[in-house]
């Protein structure tokens, strides 16, 4: 068996405790919130604290949530897939001199 690095041993421990199936889905679900009502400003301008209250609170309930956290981590990987094979195809447009009308 190889010897592993200090970050893949690290990585390992972060998987092991549940970072990854619980914080993740968190930061994912109250971020992606909070820069929609930021974006939307449903309760006013410059209603930050609101916003982030709101966003903290749901993402509590995602990561809470077995369905939905299980969704979000199965998920993610597939997301990440297609942003790779999207830029792919618009460098390659780039370069092909195709401009957008």
């Amino acid at each position: 068996m190889a010897a592993q690095s200090v970050a893949e041993q690290a990585v390992e421990i972060i998987n092991q405790i549940g970072i990854f199936n619980v914080l993740v889905p968190f930061l994912i679900g109250a971020g992606a919130l909070y820069g929609m009502l930021e974006k939307s400003q449903i309760f006013g301008k410059d209603r930050h604290d609101i916003n982030a209250l709101i966003s903290i609170g749901i993402g509590i309930i995602i990561a809470l949530s077995w369905s939905v956290r299980n969704f979000i981590v199965n998920f993610i990987p597939l997301v990440i897939i297609l942003a790779f094979f999207l830029f792919v195809g618009v460098l390659l447009a780039e370069w092909l001199g195709i401009k957008p009308d």
